[in-house]
């Protein structure tokens, strides 16, 4: 029974390390694959050395310590240091035992065994800390020091957080031997406070207390350089309490650890019991009292009553270092004028913003791209992106989403091995659209589209449309088999490709075994239409894949795909951050407080070929991390022209410098201390509900920065924060990211006049609401079995007055093909609803077409048949103008022109 086990057992441990080496084994092979396996072995080899090294020290602490105690309640228990006089009565049978097993020969094998097994236990932690061992040896001044200590903040961001780790170690691995020892020595009665104790014993303790004491001393200089991150006052970063009461306390205690220390080591000779109880029972007692109870005490009756006062110098610390911390310490401001009514210069002076005017909402152009462009259920659209290119010499925003293979929506007959690993690999091409053109039944126009790719401009050709790496969790796929890889549907049949750039791993015999298992399959395996020179792609989510290359950075959620020289590329932004920049506040619920964008990430869509550019060299984690790491990044100039153009502002970290900037744009500490002039981001409504505007890109000349073109702008309205009870929903200002070279990066809050009450998103959506017109059309549509979809409302900037757009959808309840239908567009005095954006321009500044004229008076007393049904016609179609326009009062006076033509025809139809 004892043999099957252990056979079970040898059995089941045998198959996990085989597994384990699969996937150490082939994940190596996929690191030398795409030319990366230099950080992969540095990181690797970084955490062995540091577990190597803290495995050694531990286990070798422990066995000294475990000799020592050995030896002592050796010689205790036989009696050989107190004259022959056992301590303990000879019937104890476990004593016996006892005695009998520190007399065995074995006992250093034994011990061995006991310290590498709680040395294994200490060291196992360490080995996380690799990445930070890194960091810390190849550390670069950030140059700005903190307020506090007037210490470079590197020592902050990399120092001191390895610092930190390692004295906690080794304060966890004295503190577990002490404990060890003395319970093993007091059981065994070789330290009494009644009945005297071994000197031994007592010089042993002395030792772990004073090493103990040591190593915490050591902690609470560290403790008091990490006040830099209390949250105790009324802004993080040290206060007035932690400078004034908590940091002298940890002088004090650390005076005091050294004190003590020194006379634990004193009573090597004086051998005293009760003064080793006495050192670590009064730092407690001090560490307690003096550093819960005297700041509390400072807290309550010096600092509360005179708060503003007391805390102003370390309020501005905080602001300062914020700012700092989220990239805000360079933001320009702009004041702007007090919006103007729209004026027909106005539309003349921003023609190529208003050209480009976004009535497209990616959300239901999404499921529009799903319906009209998958071509077959296996394609679909994951993600709609934004971007700008030249084209015919102007440049214009469009959308554009990558057309990418889903296996699992393959039919269930067809979702076999060979079809989603061997036959079906990869995407095709992509589609693009122009964000301010719709075609007559509100469906998106295209630029390009269908299979293969059809393109009306040779910017936006595709040459090599095929996606192996996207968005979509790609599973691994076999490529070069015996049998072709489909490619796209070709009439009746289907067109087949063989795959001809470098990414995947040559399937020899070894590495066939070795990824067989890793996934778990024989098929792979036996299969006969694997190849020696077939070659496995894994890794083909591109996040996943750039999340096992360079784990420490942390990557934007939504790469967008570029169109460039003929081929497919992804953009990734990736941020470094911290949670250790002194005084800067950290962000939400997260501990987060230190992040920059300065790393852009381009993967090549059929190759997988990934590229990092170090995009802020100001930036001292990126500088730290070249310097750790001088294979990872290149210089952005590297980058091709065609995708530098393409780079953008990261949309998620506007979002966060935003709600950063709503309580840090208040510079002034009595101001922030008051909280008088919170923000938040503006609201708007869609699908029915609530929710905050998300940043959205357009082209313009943004104003105060002396620019005089127009350029690829992100853009995010703000509004005052107000309460739950008393929301206030107008715009105080809006911050703009410039996203072209040589102004990439540039933030502006621009700030509207106080004295004004500008009208934000909420409050028109409001407007539109309200208004009859629109309402009225509204209810009609749903009437007739439609849901009518708000788009997102954009604020656009137009010279010295801002214009709110809005797109309104129809889809049917049977379909899920979304229509944009009209067009609502608002200035702070008037609301329009047309067709399109150009009519509804043009109806608010008065330069819309003439009003469609009524149908003239038939002349004479007797009008014939075809006088009639001309002016039926021109009535219709004057009433249909309307419509179109929006111009809902011309509309009512051509129907009724209607009924009067259609009376006068039936008393035509009553003649003799």
């Amino acid at each position: 029974m004892k043999f099957g086990r252990r056979l079970l057992f040898l059995f089941v441990s045998l198959g996990l390390l085989v597994m384990a080496s699969a996937n150490f084994y082939t994940n190596y092979l996929w690191y030398v694959s795409i030319g990366y396996q230099a950080i992969f072995l540095k990181t690797l080899l970084a955490r062995t050395a540091l577990f190597t090294a803290a495995l050694v020290v531990a286990t070798l602490f422990f066995v000294i310590n475990l000799h020592m105690l050995r030896t002592t309640m050796r010689h205790r228990i036989m009696g050989t240091a107190t004259g022959n006089i056992r301590y303990f009565p000879s019937e104890q049978p476990w004593m016996e035992s006892f005695e009998a097993i520190l007399s065995s020969k074995k006992i250093t094998l034994l011990l061995w065994g006991i310290a590498l097994t709680l040395g294994t236990i200490v060291a196992l932690p360490a080995s996380s800390g690799g990445l930070s061992s890194l960091m810390y040896l190849n550390s670069q001044p950030a140059g700005v020091v903190d307020p506090l200590y007037q210490v470079d903040v590197s020592f902050y961001l990399f120092r001191l957080p390895f610092l930190v780790s390692t004295v906690s170690a080794a304060f966890g691995l004295v503190l577990m031997t002490t404990l060890i020892t003395v319970g093993l020595y007091v059981v065994t009665n070789n330290l009494s406070l009644n009945q005297g104790s071994s000197n031994q014993a007592l010089k042993h303790t002395s030792l772990l207390v004073a090493l103990l004491l040591l190593v915490r001393g050591v902690g609470y200089q560290l403790d008091a350089y990490r006040l830099v991150y209390s949250p105790r006052g009324v802004a993080f970063g040290a206060s007035y309490t932690d400078v004034a009461a908590s940091r002298p306390v940890f002088v004090f205690l650390v005076a005091l650890s050294v004190v003590g220390a020194v006379v634990a080591l004193v009573n090597l000779k004086l051998k005293r019991i009760k003064l080793l109880s006495v050192i670590p029972a009064l730092i407690l007692i001090v560490s307690m009292l003096a550093g819960n109870l005297y700041p509390m005490l400072v807290q309550q009756y010096v600092v509360e009553p005179n708060e503003l006062e007391k805390e102003t110098r370390f309020i501005q610390y905080n602001i300062d270092s914020t700012r700092r911390a989220f990239g805000l310490d360079s933001l320009k401001n702009s004041e702007l004028p007090a919006p103007q009514p729209l004026s027909q210069q106005d539309v003349a002076n921003n023609q190529s913003t208003l050209d480009n005017v976004r009535v497209l909402d990616w959300r239901p152009l999404q499921q529009t791209y799903n319906q009209l462009q998958s071509i077959r259920v296996y394609y679909r659209f994951h993600d709609v992106d934004i971007d700008r290119y030249v084209i015919d010499g102007k440049l214009e925003q469009v959308m554009l989403a990558a057309r990418e293979l889903s296996t699992q929506d393959l039919s269930g007959s067809g979702r076999t091995w060979i079809n989603e690993h061997l036959r079906y690999t990869h995407g095709y091409g992509a589609v693009v659209s122009p964000v301010n053109q719709v075609g007559p039944r509100g469906e998106p126009l295209f630029y390009v589209q269908d299979i293969p790719p059809k393109t009306t401009t040779s910017v936006l050709s595709i040459e090599r449309p095929e996606i192996y790496f996207g968005e979509f969790p790609g599973n691994y796929v076999v490529v070069n088999a015996r049998s072709d890889e489909f490619s796209y549907p070709l009439g009746e049949s289907n067109a087949t490709t063989r795959y001809q750039g470098d990414d995947g791993i040559t399937l020899g015999f070894l590495n066939k075994l070795m990824f067989s298992l890793r996934y778990g399959t024989t098929k792979l395996f036996l299969a006969d239409d694997v190849l020696p020179d077939s070659k496995i792609m894994f890794y083909r989510n591109i996040l996943e894949r750039l999340q096992m290359i360079a784990p420490f950075l942390t990557y934007e959620p939504d790469p967008y795909l570029v169109i460039n020289e003929g081929r497919l590329f992804w953009i990734v932004d990736a941020y470094t951050t911290s949670d250790h920049y002194p005084y800067s506040e950290p962000y939400g619920d997260s501990r987060v407080n230190y992040i920059r964008n300065s790393v852009k990430v381009v993967v090549d869509a059929y190759n997988g070929t990934v590229t990092y550019y170090l995009a802020d060299e100001g930036d001292p984690v990126v500088r730290t991390l070249a310097t750790t790491f001088p294979s990872l990044f290149q210089p952005l100039a590297a980058m091709p022209d065609g995708l530098r153009a393409h780079i953008r502002y990261p949309e998620q970290l506007l979002a966060i410098q935003a709600n950063v900037l709503s309580t840090y744009h208040m510079t002034n500490p009595s101001t922030f201390y008051n909280k008088e002039d919170m923000w938040r981001i503006a609201q708007e409504q869609y699908a029915g509900a609530d929710t905050t505007v998300l940043p959205y890109y357009m082209i313009m000349t943004p104003p105060g920065v002396g620019a005089t073109d127009e350029e690829f702008v992100l853009v995010l309205p703000l509004t005052p924060a107000g309460t739950q009870q008393n929301p206030k929903h107008n715009m105080v200002a809006y911050l703009a990211a410039r996203n072209d070279y040589p102004n990439y990066g540039e933030l502006v809050l621009y700030r509207f006049p106080k004295d004004t009450v500008i009208q934000g998103p909420m409050q028109v959506e409001s407007r539109i609401s309200q208004d009859a017109l629109i309402s009225q059309q509204i209810t009609l549509w749903s009437a007739a079995g439609s849901n009518v979809l708000r788009g997102n409302l954009l604020v656009i900037p137009l010279g010295n007055s801002l214009i709110y757009v809005e797109p309104l959808y129809i889809q049917s309840t049977s379909s899920s093909l979304p229509e944009l239908k009209r067009v609502i567009v608002a200035t702070l005095d008037n609301i329009v609803m047309a067709e399109t954006f150009q009519q509804a321009l043009a109806q608010l500044v008065g330069i819309a077409p003439p009003p469609s004229p009524t149908a003239p008076p038939i002349p004479g007393a007797d009008p014939t048949l075809s006088q009639l049904s001309q002016a039926l016609e021109l009535a219709y179609q004057s009433a249909q103008g309307a419509l179109q326009r929006g111009d809902w009062a011309e509309y009512g006076r051509q129907q009724q022109e209607l009924s009067r033509l259609i009376q006068e025809l039936q008393k035509l139809g009553n003649r003799p």
